[in-house]
């Protein structure tokens, strides 16, 4: 596919002390100029944090638990079966035996029940005596279940950070994208959110026995530091739902990473060994490792077995959590390269059919020319396993570059779909051309789910395909992959400061890409194959090693013909034998 290089004009002032130029030119067009907010952004322990109470509702929220503790009442935290779910109902488990309290969890199945919150659960849940029920990381649109709850005699606190309707539920909420809320950060995840409240609770707690005991007693205060120990928590959920890595989340996010290196939770250690991770955790192994591991169990079989790990203190459980965790990620790895195989002959012969129909077939295209696809993919898939289309959505995107939804056939005739879109596409204003028509529907710009019945799927299929296709006229560049480069680099640039410049830069993540670097114009020279099925490739350009893995034939093709290329990537250390390499790992490349 075509790809749009867009380059920087690397104009901005590269000198501060002790920082690679290269870096520092990054992020000053990155907004980040000054040696002050240089050296806050590098730091270690970033200091930016928000007052929670500045979180509308969030100290009568905080009062509510520690008045049902004080009264001797159950809570029910519920949460949902992705990493983040999981990882917010662990964080207030942790925090809610700390304090004291009964407490039980709820996490409902991605098969049986769906995403958020739904009556039958509320039921049970009321039949076990609870008293209060405290949503994470979901119940924002949840109007009509919240008003059901009530009818049973359950109070609830809504925590979630998803975008709003136009009401919200009629009790205690905390998210930050509500109407009237002053919190300054927009954007945590709902990990996040459930930390805020936390702090609140650790906060109120500590003249609570004093002021306001009752009858039956009164929570425990709660001590900063069992408080603080849940942020690797926080810092597994925040890089793992794709919220924006900069402000208060970064911080969050660089001081969960921390902790993780100090201190690893007993059920992150048994992970570490069955993931066979490196010593020092990253952002790229929470992103690439720990998150697709806590997924994996709520999109194979249940998301308790992730909620075991991060809050059980007995070896041996922990050990079978992280065995379990491993093997539901091998499976979901095997379902998800058949349904994503199958799902590109769909596409295809989805753009194929829209090529012909679209009269592109009759204009003089050239043969590098791509065949046209349609502005959003709707792939109904009769075998798609619920718990993968979402990932699989995610690969088609990248490879059609189209908003893609893949819809599963449930057992009452309804269809469940999960989207996502790339860059620049906003899938869930797409998505809400066809709301009413939905009976579930919830997301953000970039991932979005929804349940509709056969009956409708005709007319909402109209409705999207139309308003895809007046996107793609109106914004047709939003359909063009880009290869965005931060910053042009020189062979000599490539150096050891640089890549420690670079890690004091992590993690990386939305809000924070990964720096991208071109070198440009430079002759590829000495190639030579690595590995089975010639598929790798190493060679030198500009005295530089440069290595690229899993090169496509036209990529092949242009290295052989020797003539001088804009290599696209990242510089890297490669260590070998007790000793450090300097190399250049290529993603794009193109002809100079």
């Amino acid at each position: 596919m075509k790809k749009q290089w867009i380059f920087p004009n690397c104009t901005e002032n590269g000198s501060l002390p002790g920082v690679h130029s290269a870096v520092a030119g990054l992020l000053a067009m990155r907004g980040i100029r000054s040696p002050e907010e240089v050296s806050e952004f590098l730091a270690e322990k970033p200091h930016l944090a928000h007052d929670p109470f500045l979180m509308k509702d969030l100290p009568q929220a905080a009062r509510l638990v520690l008045e049902t503790i004080g009264k001797g009442g159950e809570i029910c935290i519920y949460g949902d079966y992705d990493a983040d779910g999981v990882c917010s109902v662990s964080l207030l488990t942790l925090v809610l035996n700390a304090l004291g309290a009964k407490v039980s969890h709820y996490i409902p199945s991605r098969f049986s029940e769906g995403y958020g919150v739904n009556r039958e659960a509320l039921e049970e849940i009321a039949a076990r005596g609870v008293s209060l029920v405290v949503t994470v990381d979901c119940g924002i649109t949840s109007l009509e279940e919240v008003e059901y709850a009530k009818g049973l005699g359950l109070q609830i606190i809504v925590t979630d950070h998803h975008n709003p309707g136009e009401e919200v539920p009629d009790c205690l909420v905390l998210n930050p994208k509500r109407e009237g809320c002053q919190y300054p950060e927009k954007y945590l995840c709902g990990c996040g959110v459930a930390f805020k409240l936390a702090q609140g609770l650790q906060r109120l707690s500590q003249d609570w026995p004093a002021a306001m005991k009752t009858a039956e007693g009164a929570p425990k205060a709660l001590e900063r530091a069992a408080m603080l120990s849940t942020l690797d928590l926080v810092a597994i959920a925040t890089i793992g739902d794709i919220v924006p890595l900069t402000g208060e989340n970064r911080s969050l996010a660089k001081h969960g990473l921390n902790r993780m290196n100090r201190k690893l939770r007993l059920g992150l250690e048994a992970l570490k060994k069955t993931a066979r991770l490196e010593k020092q955790i990253n952002g790229e192994a929470v992103a690439y490792a720990i998150v697709p591991r806590l997924n994996a169990a709520g999109r194979i079989n249940s998301a308790e077995t992730g909620v075991t790990l991060l809050t059980e203190e007995d070896l041996s459980a922990v050990e079978q959590a992280a065995i379990s965790l491993e093997e539901c990620n091998r499976e979901r790895k095997q379902i998800q390269d058949a349904i994503f195989e199958e799902a590109c002959r769909m596409a295809e012969a989805e753009g194929e059919d829209y090529y012909w129909s679209s009269g592109a077939a009759e204009e003089e295209l050239t043969e590098e020319e791509e065949l046209l696809m349609p502005p959003l993919l709707l792939l109904p898939m009769e075998d798609a396993h619920e718990g993968i289309m979402g990932i699989v959505a995610g690969k088609l995107k990248d490879r059609y570059n189209v908003p893609v939804v893949i819809l599963t056939y449930g057992e009452d005739g309804s269809l469940k779909g999960s989207g996502r879109a790339p860059e620049g596409i906003d899938l869930y204003k797409l998505l809400s051309e066809a709301a009413p028509l939905y009976s579930r529907f919830g997301g953000h710009a970039g991932a979005c789910g929804l349940t509709i019945s056969e009956e409708n799927y005709p007319e909402a299929e109209a409705i999207l395909m139309d308003a895809a296709e007046r996107l793609r006229q109106e914004q047709p560049d939003l359909f063009v992959p880009k290869v965005h480069v931060d910053w042009v680099l020189q062979p000599e640039d490539i150096t050891s400061d640089l890549i420690d410049d670079l890690d004091r830069c992590g993690p990386f993540g939305a809000g924070n890409p990964a720096p991208f670097f071109a070198l440009r114009g430079v002759k590829p020279e000495n190639l030579r194959y690595m590995g089975d099925g010639e598929n790798h490739l190493r060679f030198t350009a500009g005295g530089i090693t440069c290595v690229l893995f899993r090169a496509s034939r036209e990529q092949k093709e242009l290295l052989l013909e020797g003539c001088p290329l804009d290599l696209g990537g990242v510089p890297t250390r490669n260590v070998w034998k007790n000793r450090e390499y300097l190399q250049f790992q290529v993603r794009e490349l193109q002809r100079a």
